[in-house]
């Protein structure tokens, strides 16, 4: 398997259970009214929690030359003017998580990483693999991860 994505998926099971769920759900018919908010509140959550525990990898002297010349970001934006784009709504990508050489290169170097974070049902799930198929068409990402937890995978297949 791949040395990045090993330390992603061991950053993943760092991340405390109570990341899995944000605070807005202790009072969830006062949100009903915003679902997109409630979805990104919770992967906002999760995903720093991830990029906490990914970066403190990083740092750690035997992975000084594993991650040199990389950068991890959490929930930047990236833009591609393309009309062959696989899908034409999506003109630019924002990754919960991409570890990569910077947000402005966009040679294929160094593109390591590009993740998807869902921690609900969310009927959107068909927009986030289209962003991680782009993520490799476009970007060159080597590769593209989706992350989704509190989710059946049944319920997965279907919203494909």
């Amino acid at each position: 398997m791949n040395e990045y994505l090993i330390d992603l998926y061991s950053a993943f099971s760092k991340v405390a259970q109570r990341y899995y769920f944000a605070e807005v759900f202790r009072d969830l018919d006062n949100y009903r009214h915003n679902q997109e908010a409630v979805i990104q509140t919770t992967e906002n959550s999760f995903s720093a929690e991830m990029y906490r525990h990914l970066r403190n990898m990083m740092d750690l002297e035997e992975n000084t030359e594993k991650y040199k010349g990389l950068s991890l970001d959490f929930d930047i934006r990236k833009d591609w003017f393309d009309e062959k784009i696989i899908t034409n709504r999506l003109q630019s990508f924002r990754p919960d998580l991409t570890l990569h050489r910077s947000q402005v290169n966009w040679e294929p170097v160094n593109q390591k990483l590009y993740v998807e974070v869902k921690t609900s049902f969310n009927p959107y799930v068909k927009d986030d693999i289209q962003k991680l198929a782009n993520s490799i068409y476009r970007l060159q990402c080597e590769r593209g991860v989706f992350v989704s937890v509190n989710s059946h995978y049944e319920n997965l297949i279907q919203l494909l």
